[in-house]
């Protein structure tokens, strides 16, 4: 039964010169990864009370024993310089340090962190590790006693992560070696116990050949950094215990097939007994099994394993789909000859079964989009250890945001993580922790080298088996930039020996073909592309209406680098409108910053060098929908809404009919509740909720409007908006009652554009002058700059309104995706921000050649600019043409012919106007796109409507400072000024289309002076 184990053995014996190939260290040796381990398995542990196990949380066992908490420490740089004795019985270590495990002792102020994305933080020079930054060796020490009731049972000492290499020691005996520091390792230190205290040592290594194959884009730290433990079982035990669920042709009924493992380790052989299989449902409810539940086991020697699989009928069981996470608790029983219990486990499953047909990937009999975001694991204070409460959090976060698949980038999750998608219902693609990209994908990639064979085969094997009850899991991922080869399909065989019924993924499509689902390749930017992600939506669509044998996804694409996930509705219409496009996944989920403080004790969220840390990378770490907190930036809510399984449209040619669609692949939208509010100008005047509306999965219908809407739309006066949400209806593990998942905004009749009619009239004067042109009413007061071709003054009623503007301006702050400063990553001549400042754009500037004023008639007149718009070096950029018709009420209409200059400049940055405010407009409120930032091609989620706030909570404070705070289509925008007794306001009216927006930012110094660009 013990597949892997036998699989391991073979590819130990296929190599007679591994003994002969050892290096001296075994850190620097990629044939030795494990001494003295157990061999990957489920990690089960044994249950006393029937309770217990029916919960089948693990740390509640009885025969659970954390070894979290204070341990003793020791750290150096350099592995020569590391203690060697420190593990014996009489070491004295009253002068070390204590820490918490678990932790990365970076963290804790030992060494410092080092973020790099590509390049080894070491010299590369595979297996050996070598460089300036040493190799730190941490030592950790503690004691322990196990309870009286262990007396009896084989022990074992598990570790659910550690980085990246390490020993251990029991009471002076050496126990073992590991390595891959993201998959659990047991050693059995049954024979190294003894009654009252033991001993524990730990030596970790920072780094070790593995690290070869742990080089994914993220913090490089080290340390016992995930939950240690020792566990307890009977002599006679369930070793393994392995699920897999498939239904009959009607996906009705199904299958519960188990492979089971009973290992007898005590002195004697057992003398027979049974086992007996148990199904229970959610709520603690026997489920009737049909077939051989009760097994009778044969006398079983001693050291010997006793194997069998067994085929169990369930009667319609409720199914395990992202959206209906029913799960069943499997409960294992051994019984001795006397019925009495010698060994009691229990493991979560669900039932659902994974099918490819043709290019789809098929839940349940039915086709799935991966709505999804790549993971690592990351907490700014914590670093890479996470608490269960950090792990729920994200994954109600998840299901929050309609996200319905976590790629976990790039190697296996804690343990906790997969139950909490079992349990709330999240698509995990589970990858190996195999990584090489710094050795690139030529002849130097390990993947094409024979004897890096095991290495990469083992990080598979431990995955694969440690998780494959999971039903969250639908695809085993071979692993991310790590180039292809031999051993990539050694690696997939390895999983198919296994686990038959899950499929494997890669994002490599060149030869030798490997997985079978594509996560990358095949064509990128309209070329011929064996391993690119990142696709555009153009190559999407190309590559689905291609003959390929396989489903595809894009499991890295809207790189959410600082500002940016614009076209993301988009790339989801291509997943939903080309079967053979199954999705993709957002890089990434979470901004790794590191909290950390200046000298004056200001906090702020650090990245790449701010340690003082080579080779590093910068802010490439900062990646994610969510801030480095866990707090939603503004494209979590774009992802939120183009997530959404509810759309909303009107039905041509009907009288007042709307088309519901549902997105959803296993939920009616009976489910729901849905609203509406119907608003005037972006007040509500009505509102109600639709009569339940019952749609199937994948279907549409259409739904009447309700009857005081239609009255209105009948007669319009103004912009009348219909607002649609929809919400749960009832609680979920995941969101409150009434939590919104979807929400459409359609438009009954538009914006009337142009400003609203004044009360009255007001004759306008002019006096001009070789430097200005003074304009005035009863209402305005208005100074024009000849020189700059600028207003310097704008005051309506006395008050002054601005310090400067309107102001020709092509210049943002460049984002991170457009290669924003120049000490920042990726500097080049290929990004915009280079080509943008090499061209003169951050400093060009007006130069005024006319400024004429006529009058037109005794209300308005015109003032006309025309100049030309130059760069530093006085290289002409374009040519303008402004008009500027000032009325006496204070409206003022301004249009601009723009023309550039020269050929093959590149794209603006940006075209407008930016106005500078007077300082006291410190709160807004407008008409138009929010509440959140948005732009142009990032604006799904940021409905019509009215906003106020102040000017500083509109700063989006992104880690790099960069553009932001952009507000799309303001119809009407009103800015206060609240330095009087009674606040004045004035208005600006936006004609629709014209594709003018606002920002605000909150100025170092200046709190209350607002910007409009």
């Amino acid at each position: 039964m013990r597949i892997g184990l036998t699989w391991l053995v073979f590819l130990s014996l296929m190599d007679p010169g591994v003994v002969s190939k050892a290096q001296t260290n075994d850190w620097e040796n990629q044939y030795t990864t494990r001494v003295n381990t157990e061999i990957p398995a489920v990690p089960l542990v044994s249950y006393v009370s029937f309770e217990k196990a029916l919960e089948g949380d693990l740390e509640q066992s009885a025969y659970h024993h954390s070894l979290n908490g204070i341990w003793k420490f020791h750290w150096i740089a350099h592995p020569k310089e590391r203690p060697l004795d420190f593990y014996r019985s009489d070491a004295d270590l009253s002068d070390w340090d204590n820490v918490e495990v678990p932790s990365n002792w970076q963290m804790l102020g030992y060494g410092k962190p080092i973020y790099t994305n590509i390049t080894y933080p070491f010299e590369k020079n595979p297996p050996f590790i070598a460089g300036e930054n040493g190799n730190g060796v941490g030592s950790y020490y503690r004691e322990f006693s196990i309870p009286d009731s262990w007396n009896g049972h084989e022990v074992f000492l598990r570790f659910d992560g550690v980085e990246s290499a390490f020993y251990v020691w029991v009471n002076g005996q050496k126990v073992g070696y590991a390595q891959d520091s993201r998959t659990i390792v047991s050693f059995n230190v049954s024979k190294y116990l003894r009654q009252g205290s033991n001993k524990l040592a730990v030596q970790v290594f920072r780094w070790s050949d593995g690290s070869y194959l742990e080089d994914q884009d993220f913090w490089r730290l080290s340390g016992i950094y995930r939950n240690v433990y020792l566990v307890a079982r009977p002599k006679v035990y369930l070793e393994e215990c392995f699920a897999t669920t498939t239904f009959e042709k009607s996906y009705e009924d199904a299958v519960l097939e188990l492979e089971l493992s009973l290992r007898n380790s005590s002195a004697t052989s057992l003398k027979k007994g049974i086992i007996e299989v148990e199904l229970y449902d959610a709520g603690g409810e026997p489920v009737r099994l049909q077939g051989e539940s009760v097994t009778k086991i044969p006398i079983l020697e001693r050291g010997k394993c006793f194997e069998i699989q067994l085929p169990l009928q369930v009667e319609k069981p409720l199914k395990w789909t992202d959206e209906t996470p029913n799960l069943y608790t499997v409960m294992i029983k051994v019984l001795d000859t006397k019925n009495k219990v010698v060994d009691q486990v229990s493991f979560k499953t669900g039932f659902r079964q994974i099918e490819i047909r043709g290019r789809e990937i098929f839940i349940n009999n039915h086709p799935i989009i991966i709505k999804g975001i790549n993971r690592h694991e990351h907490n700014p204070v914590t670093g890479h250890y996470i608490t269960r409460d950090q792990m729920e959090k994200e994954v109600r976060l998840l299901k929050q945001l309609n996200i319905n698949t976590v790629r976990n980038s790039h190697y296996p999750a804690s343990p906790y993580f997969y139950n909490l998608c079992d349990q709330y219902g999240i698509y995990v693609i589970d990858e190996a922790n195999v990584e090489s990209h710094g050795m690139r994908y030529g002849e130097a990639s390990l993947a094409k080298d024979p004897s890096w064979e095991k290495a990469h085969v083992e990080r598979m094997v431990a995955m694969v088996e440690q998780n494959k009850n999971h039903p969250s899991i639908i695809m085993w991922s071979l692993g991310n930039e790590a180039g292809n080869g031999v051993n990539m399909v050694a690696m997939e065989a390895a999983s198919k020996v296994i686990d038959h019924s899950r499929p494997t993924h890669y994002h490599f499509s060149t030869e030798p073909i490997v997985g079978d689902i594509w996560g990358g390749g095949v064509l990128k930017n309209g070329k011929k592309q064996g391993w690119g992600r990142y696709h555009t939506v153009a190559d999407l669509i190309q590559i689905a209406q291609m003959d390929l044998d396989r489903p595809f996804i894009t499991n890295e694409y809207s790189h959410a680098m600082g500002n940016a996930c614009g076209n993301l509705k988009e790339y989801v219409e291509v997943f939903e409108q080309y079967p053979g496009i199954s999705g993709g996944c957002i890089w990434d989920w979470v901004d790794q910053g590191i909290l950390k403080k200046t000298e004056d004790g200001t906090s702020y969220y650090a990245y790449g060098g701010d340690f003082g840390d080579t080779p590093n990378d910068l802010n490439f770490c900062l990646n994610g929908i969510l801030f480095s907190d866990l707090s939603l930036s503004p494209k979590a809510y774009e992802v939120k809404h183009c997530y959404q399984n509810v759309d909303f449209e009107w039905v041509e040619g009907s009288e007042g009919s709307i088309k519901v669609t549902n997105k959803y692949t296993f939920s009616n939208l009976s489910q729901f509740n849905i609203e509406w509010e119907l608003l005037r100008e972006g007040r509500k005047i009505q509102g109600g909720a639709f009569p339940t509306i019952e749609v199937r999965p994948g279907e549409s219908a259409q739904v009447p409007f309700p009857e005081s809407v239609l009255n209105v739309n009948a007669h319009p006066k103004g912009e009348y908006l219909l607002n649609i949400a929809v919400k749960l209806r009832k609680n979920e593990c995941w969101a409150p009652k009434d939590f919104m998942v979807a929400e459409a905004q359609l438009t009954l009749s538009p914006w009337i554009a142009g400003p609203q009619e004044s009360d009255r009239e007001y004759n306008v004067n002019y006096d001009e002058n070789e430097t200005q042109i003074l304009v005035s009413s009863e209402y305005l007061q208005l100074g024009f700059d000849k020189e700059q071709g600028i207003i310097s003054s704008f005051q309506i009623q006395g008050i002054e309104i601005l310090d400067q503007g309107p102001k020709l301006n092509i210049w943002r702050a460049p984002t991170d995706n457009d290669g924003c400063y120049t000490n920042l990553w990726r500097q080049s001549s290929g990004r915009a921000a280079h080509q943008w400042v090499q061209t003169g754009y951050d400093q060009a500037l007006l130069q005024v050649e006319s400024v004429q004023v006529n009058t037109v008639s005794e209300e308005q007149l015109i003032i006309k600019v025309a100049g030309a718009l130059k760069s530093e070096a006085n290289s002409v950029l374009a040519t303008t043409e402004q008009t500027y018709m000032i009325s006496g009420d204070g409206t003022i209409q301004l249009s601009t012919l723009f023309t550039t200059a020269q050929k093959n400049l590149p794209v603006l940055p940006r075209l407008g106007y930016e106005i500078q405010l007077k300082p006291g407009f410190d709160q807004m409120s407008w008409y138009g796109r929010g509440p959140h930032e948005n732009y142009i091609d990032r604006n799904s989620s940021a409905l019509l409507g009215i906003y106020k706030g102040s000017v500083s909570a509109q700063f989006v404070n992104y880690p790099v400072p960069q553009e932001n705070g952009i507000f799309q289509e303001p119809l009407l925008f009103k800015g206060i000024y609240q330095f009087t007794n009674t606040p004045v306001g004035f208005h600006d009216y936006i004609s629709p289309g014209s594709q003018f927006c606002f920002a605000h930012k909150a100025w170092m110094g200046c709190p209350g002076y607002m910007r409009l660009l």
